[in-house]
């Protein structure tokens, strides 16, 4: 079966004209990598920011980001994470979060997991 081309034509031109001058959105589930800081000006084009996905509260935290004064077993994720949101804010893109998952297995999220200053000492 063919499917039909303007559809496809008008959705890139529309994109393409909204990026030059509407709305931009974020993207999901990023991962932090050399693409974000060698093109951040063509991603700002499209995007006004990134979820970066560290993982789970429980793993991808302590892992990633490091708690209170312990650091990262992981330096180079939040390195490069830094780098990325740095290039991305100069070239416009300024709304970036971090992502967490909650497992189905793991515990929820509860006001003194969240709120806890274990968790919300560190700045990007």
């Amino acid at each position: 079966m063919m499917r039909p081309f303007f559809p496809v034509v008008l959705t890139a031109a529309l994109a393409a004209a909204a990026a030059e001058t509407g709305p931009k959105m974020l993207a999901y589930s990023a991962t932090p990598n050399a693409y974000f800081d060698d093109h951040a000006a063509d991603a700002a084009r499209l995007y006004d920011g990134f979820f970066f996905v560290v993982g789970s509260w429980d793993e991808g935290v302590t892992h990633c980001l490091g708690v209170g004064d312990l650091p990262p077993s992981d330096p180079s994720w939040r390195d490069k994470v830094e780098s990325n949101i740095a290039k991305l804010r100069e070239a416009g893109a300024a709304e970036s979060l971090l992502g967490v998952s909650f497992g189905d297995s793991e515990p929820w999220p509860s006001p003194e997991t969240l709120l806890s200053a274990d968790f919300t000492a560190y700045k990007l």
